[in-house]
């Protein structure tokens, strides 16, 4: 058993990850913004029979991670933590904001607030990274190894020559995206936030290893399936929007193309952490399934949903554009050190796709078709 901090225990991610850690026996403090969120992940883990382990899993409130001095007290523990999986980022641009960033990229033009903007989250991703290492060296020193949510936004590289050729790439872990303050867009703070980490660790003597978890677009339902005010991911609202006809006439490309089973995440921060010391330690993994369409989310809905049809683009209007190949990359680091068996897109849309019918009948957190 490790006695692990997780910060951010009530996002997307980390819900499934502090799953997986108590299923492994593991002993887990997770961070939280308020009192209410901390009781209601808590509340989540009863519903789900988890309660057998209330022993082992706890919160801690922390307002703001990327304040100075945030995480010192929460360090600090009994027994003493082993392991910190950190997976909170300061933000993230919508969908919409994307696609508008990516236009004024493409003729050369970023408005004076989005480019304020994304220096100033580039910053807070800088310091607070440094800052939440910087508290784990001082006062956590039986923590030998560290768990990183990066993502593939770190890996790609998005300028307009890479975005032409994107069908002849293959990503690897090796790769970096090579975004500057003055153009980057598409969670541009990830890449520095990365940065930052990979730079601290050099040229000090440290208790502990680095790895960061890099994966493609994330796939699944919220683990907390009773809430009425579901927060769904960005992935899964676009599904949605797909299943409500928000695209029949016109169906988009579907971002970079790399795409991950939710609960495969998950599971590659827990191994990460429990192999640290033989094979992922100090290192970094693009970790993703493989690549799909917005055209492949369609024929599934089409196949193995038949009252969603009438919603669905069909001919020119599914082809066109939501058929355009993606980035590809090949994981296989990922499989063979973090010994991940990628869940299939089929297996991932019949976990997702009644959730997402669900919500359109019951209307819960405003989602009705």
């Amino acid at each position: 058993m490790t006695r692990v901090l997780l910060t951010g225990g009530n996002g997307f991610v980390a819900g499934y990850i502090l799953e997986s850690l108590l299923q492994r026996q593991h002993s887990v403090v997770f961070t939280v913004r308020s009192l209410e969120k901390g009781n209601e992940v808590l509340k989540c883990f009863r519903v789900k029979r988890l309660h057998a382990h209330r022993k082992n899993i706890s919160f801690v409130v922390v307002r703001d991670i990327f304040q100075p001095g945030a995480l010192d007290s929460a360090l600090v523990s009994d027994p003493p933590f082993e392991a910190v999986i950190h997976t909170v980022s300061p933000c993230h641009f919508d969908a919409k904001e994307k696609d508008d960033v990516e236009k004024m990229l493409s003729v050369g033009k970023l408005c004076t607030e989005t480019r304020q903007r994304t220096i100033t989250l580039t910053m807070v991703a800088e310091s607070g990274t440094e800052g939440i290492l910087t508290a784990i060296k001082d006062f956590a020193h039986s923590v030998t190894r560290v768990i990183f949510t990066s993502s593939f936004d770190t890996i790609v590289n998005y300028t307009i020559e890479d975005r032409e050729r994107r069908g002849d790439r293959i990503y690897t872990e090796v790769d970096w995206n090579p975004a500057v303050r003055e153009n980057a867009f598409k969670s541009p703070a990830d890449a520095y936030r990365e940065q930052a980490a990979w730079d601290f660790m050099k040229g000090q003597t440290l208790n502990f290893t680095l790895t960061t978890i890099n994966p493609g677009a994330v796939i699944g339902k919220p683990i907390d399936t009773t809430s009425s005010n579901p927060k769904l991911s960005a992935t899964a609202k676009h599904i949605l929007d797909i299943m409500s006809g928000m695209h029949k006439l016109h169906l988009p490309t579907f971002g970079d193309g790399l795409w991950v089973y939710v609960r495969d995440v998950a599971w590659a921060h827990v191994s990460a952490m429990e192999l640290y010391e033989t094979k992922a330690g100090n290192k970094r993994f693009l970790v993703a399934s493989g690549t799909c369409t917005n055209r492949d989310f369609v024929n599934f809905l089409w196949e193995c949903f038949l009252d969603l049809r009438d919603k669905l683009p069909e001919g020119e209007a599914a082809s066109k554009y939501g058929s355009v190949a993606a980035f590809k990359c090949d994981n296989h680091a990922s499989k063979e050190c973090l010994d991940i068996k990628y869940r299939s897109l089929s297996f991932t849309m019949r976990y997702l796709v009644p959730y997402l019918q669900k919500l359109q009948s019951s209307g819960e957190g405003g989602y009705r078709s």
